[in-house]
C-alpha cells in the first residue's frame, strides 16, 4: 500500500521565478491605475476637443434646423438671444459635450479604442 501514495512534486525554480515576476506590490498597482486613469482622461479630452471644434459650424446647425422651421412657421425671430456674455461659450461647450457623449456611446463606428471605451474599460482592466 505505501507504494501507491504519490508524493506531490516540488515546484521547479522556473515556476517560482514566474510566480514572483507576476506578483506586484501595492505601489506598483497604484502606479498602473494612475496610468490607466491618465490615458482614459487624455482620450476623453481628445474626443471632446474634436467635438467642441465642430460644435459651432457643423453640429449646432443640424440641431437648430428643426427649431428654425417651427419658428418660421409661427413668424417668430429664429435668432438666439443671449442673456449673459458667457452663454454662447456655454452653448457650444454643451453641444460639444453632448456630441461627444453620443459619438462615444456609439464607439466611433465600433472601434474598440474609442474614447469612451478607453475611459470606461481601461480602469476596469486594472481590476
Amino acid at each position: 500500500m505505501p507504494d501507491l501514495v504519490a508524493e506531490p512534486e516540488q515546484p521547479q525554480e522556473d515556476e517560482k521565478e514566474v510566480r514572483q515576476m507576476g506578483s506586484m506590490s501595492l505601489l506598483q498597482h497604484l502606479e498602473e491605475l494612475r496610468k490607466c486613469i491618465i490615458r482614459s482622461l487624455a482620450a476623453v479630452a481628445v474626443g471632446f476637443g474634436i467635438c467642441w471644434y465642430f460644435a459651432q459650424n457643423k453640429i449646432y446647425p443640424v440641431i437648430e434646423k428643426p427649431i428654425d422651421v417651427v419658428f418660421k412657421k409661427y413668424n417668430i425671430d429664429p435668432h438666439l438671444s443671449y442673456l449673459s456674455p458667457t452663454d454662447p461659450f456655454n452653448l457650444y461647450l454643451k453641444v460639444g459635450l453632448m456630441a461627444f457623449g453620443a459619438l462615444s456611446r456609439r464607439g466611433f463606428t465600433g472601434m474598440r479604442n474609442a474614447s469612451s471605451c478607453r475611459f470606461f474599460f481601461s480602469p476596469w482592466g486594472f481590476f
